[in-house]
């Protein structure tokens, strides 16, 4: 006899009391392990089930203790089915404990696993669609120039955030601790607090995309982020700009100059530019570098050394030390400083007067070096050619000492 799937039959349901030595699910004893829905056996099914009293045919069994109030809504559903399938009429609105084969205890778990899943999903999707307020909680460093300001702790909120809104949040944070600033006048990057390096740089939708993530990321391990705000050096962009209109007026110079001469006297012309303009102007200097070269020609007036041809020399208890164009920079953003003045040197090592020297003397008992400089005006023998001399001719003019012939040599070797 077929059935036919599209017609609706009754099927009378005995009912039976649920003993525990069952499957509440299934009907299975969980001794022998015989399906009761169409065989008996003659197991004390009453009993409850432990290793000692099961066969090897049951190798386990669940137990469940069902509460209506605590329960899914898939395990209520299944629970009712088989309450209605075997005729069980057990009250299901109270608590109760009953038993499940491996097989119907796997099947609930894998639903419960699954609805889990389920119901997390929607949270999410709830809390993301509901929960449109994002907040922030970051450190803010700004770097200006070589001076680091203290972190700046803030916590903003942002409805659907987007990269500008940030950016404005954190122009407007800059303004008020160092002055009107503009978004373009620095660089963004951002790093956990913990770290060392750069960090990542912020500039745009895409790189604030992944901040956003990285910060969830960071947040859920409880570190801080940390939002790095570099100043950009404005003498640099101002020597750019420079830099351009100089070449600019140079391209403009060489175009005029191509239409009168040959392009070979063009090229010379604009190289020639080129090494020009690396000679800074005076327009081009402040107040405070037009101060120390001011400061730089009064020290090289103010110690010029006749001695040693007109070099500079400082000079102290008889011994000079040289003076360089490094010195007197040195020496000149001291006194703008007002770290010294004029007769005292930097405290730096090339003023060290270990560095110095002392002064040649002629005088001496001897009587030949007496006579040298004598000697040498009548001769009219310039300090210039004293190096020059043979030893025959030093012999001629009366000096015939090896040493004072060497030191004679090595001093107007300075004067050459």
């Amino acid at each position: 006899m077929s059935l036919n799937e599209n017609e609706v039959y009754e099927i009378q349901v005995y009912t039976r009391k649920y003993r525990i030595g069952t499957c509440f699910a299934c009907q299975k004893c969980l001794y022998c392990g015989k399906d009761l829905t169409f065989e008996n056996c003659h197991c004390n099914k009453y009993e409850k089930p432990t290793k000692n009293n099961r066969t090897a045919k049951v190798r386990g069994y669940r137990g469940l203790c069902y509460d209506a109030s605590n329960a899914q809504p898939f395990l209520k559903e299944f629970m009712k089915k088989s309450n209605l399938k075997f005729g069980y009429e057990v009250n299901l609105a109270t608590s109760f404990y009953c038993s499940l084969c491996t097989a119907c205890n796997s099947k609930i778990s894998r639903e419960n696993n699954k609805f889990g899943k389920e119901i997390k999903k929607e949270k999410d999707i709830i809390k993301s669609e509901v929960n449109q307020v994002i907040e922030l909680q970051l450190r803010i460093s700004i770097k200006n120039e070589k001076e680091i300001l203290p972190s700046i702790l803030v916590n903003w909120s942002f409805d659907d955030i987007k990269y500008n809104d940030l950016s404005t949040k954190i122009e407007q944070l800059v303004s008020e601790h160092i002055g009107l600033t503009f978004s373009n006048e620095y660089f963004l990057a951002y790093k956990g607090s913990s770290e060392v390096g750069a960090g990542t740089l912020l500039d745009n939708e895409i790189t604030f995309e992944e901040f956003l993530k990285d910060y969830k990321r960071y947040i859920s391990n409880n570190k801080k982020v940390m939002i790095i705000v570099t100043m950009k050096d404005k003498k640099k962009d101002k020597k750019k700009r420079e830099y351009k209109d100089d070449n600019l007026e140079l391209e403009v110079t060489s175009e005029e100059t191509e239409e009168e001469a040959p392009k070979s006297k063009s090229v010379k012309t604009k190289k020639k530019g080129t090494a020009m303009n690396r000679v800074p102007k005076e327009s081009k200097l402040d107040e405070k570098e037009k101060m120390i070269s001011e400061i730089m020609m009064q020290l090289k007036d103010k110690y010029v050394c006749n001695h040693y041809n007109h070099k500079h020399c400082f000079v102290k208890d008889g011994r000079h030390l040289f003076l360089s164009n490094v010195s007197f920079s040195m020496w000149a953003q001291d006194i703008f400083k007002n770290n010294t003045d004029f007769e005292t040197p930097p405290n730096h090592a090339i003023f060290s007067m270990l560095h110095s020297v002392k002064p040649t003397s002629y005088n001496s008992n001897n009587k030949n070096s007496l006579t040298i400089p004598n000697v040498i005006q009548e001769e009219e023998i310039r300090v210039n050619q004293l190096f020059k001399l043979s030893d025959a001719e030093y012999n001629l003019i009366g000096i015939s000492k090896i040493g004072i012939r060497q030191t004679l040599r090595d001093e107007s070797k300075k004067f050459e």
